[in-house]
């Protein structure tokens, strides 16, 4: 994908912006040189000119005092001006910060600032759970899809050329899209003990019609479902970014209570019933919301503070 970007080529059959991109390889970043040089003796791309720039180092940006601002000058005084950020992968760069909550909250703070600094786009590569229920969905903090913009599963089964990429979410279009990227093996050279060395590179991407699998969901009420995906529509929308412990304490994205219930509101859509009248009705949908909200706080899917002077909540 970044590739396309950089040589101004369609990707999965459709139109791409022409950009620069900065590749933070900080993990594997020796499979990632081979693969640069696969695409080249494969022809895919050109040995000079394309402006790719592949970044071998792994800088903290899982702390509010890490290499956030390193980062940048490295990358402008190398004069490159990114629409595409890669950051592969996030759990070479949060610091050794806790991926299940302030680590990963720090690191989207981050990569937002990133974003709107070079006004570019930045794509975070991370790893699923090890589970059979968590291998559809992005591992640790239970807060990261509602953070996102776009969120896209990569698979492939051992032995096999082909890698499926599925669009599980796309804000404001729609999601479930899967694609195939068909792989192609490039040999290298001989190493000094006779065995080929060889990497992959993709050859095409193109549009699956293959069912697609979704995440599996954990259990729920029907309440606690619309209320979740109320407050993670919410923080979409409305979140920002708050520091619930006071000057030191981990950064997280919280959205205001009263953004929750109008959404709230909207989904369960329940009628009055007969001599209720709006008022009774919406203390109703009220003592409703407050009931569901306890039940997910107490059982810590979800945490709430007073921040300037309203009730914030976000996903731990």
């Amino acid at each position: 994908m970044g590739l396309c970007l950089a040589l101004e080529r369609p990707w999965a059959g459709r139109h791409t912006e022409p950009a620069a991109v900065v590749y933070l390889a900080a993990e594997g970043a020796a499979g990632l040189r081979k693969r640069k040089e696969g695409y080249i003796r494969a022809g895919y791309a050109p040995a000079e000119g394309v402006d790719f720039s592949l970044l071998s180092a792994a800088p903290n940006l899982g702390t509010a005092s890490g290499d956030y601002e390193k980062l940048i000058a490295v990358i402008e005084a190398a004069g490159i001006v990114p629409g595409l950020i890669v950051v592969d992968t996030v759990a070479k760069v949060i610091g050794g910060a806790d991926e299940n909550g302030a680590g990963m909250a720090q690191f989207l703070v981050t990569a937002e600032a990133l974003a709107q600094h070079f006004g570019c786009f930045v794509l975070a590569v991370h790893h699923t759970g090890w589970g059979e229920d968590a291998q559809g969905r992005p591992r640790g903090w239970s807060g990261l899809p509602a953070a996102l913009d776009v969120q896209l599963l990569c698979e492939r089964k051992a032995g096999e050329m082909v890698a499926t990429v599925t669009i599980q979410k796309l804000k404001d279009e729609p999601s479930g899209v899967r694609l195939a990227a068909h792989l192609d093996r490039v040999v290298l050279g001989v190493s000094k003990t006779g065995r080929e060395v060889s990497t992959l590179v993709v050859d095409e991407v193109t549009e699956s019609e293959a069912p697609v699998s979704q995440p599996k969901k954990e259990s729920a009420s029907k309440s606690q479902r619309l209320l979740m995906a109320a407050i993670a529509e919410a923080i979409d929308d409305h979140g920002e970014a708050v520091r619930p412990s006071g000057a030191s304490g981990p950064i997280v994205r919280a959205v205001a209570e009263r953004h929750v219930r109008d959404l709230y509101f909207k989904r369960v859509a329940e009628k009055a019933d007969p001599d209720e009248d709006a008022e009774k009705l919406y203390d109703r949908q009220r003592n409703g919301l407050k009931r569901a909200l306890k039940t997910v706080i107490d059982s810590q899917a979800l945490v709430a503070i007073d921040h300037k002077g309203e009730r914030f909540l976000w996903l731990p």
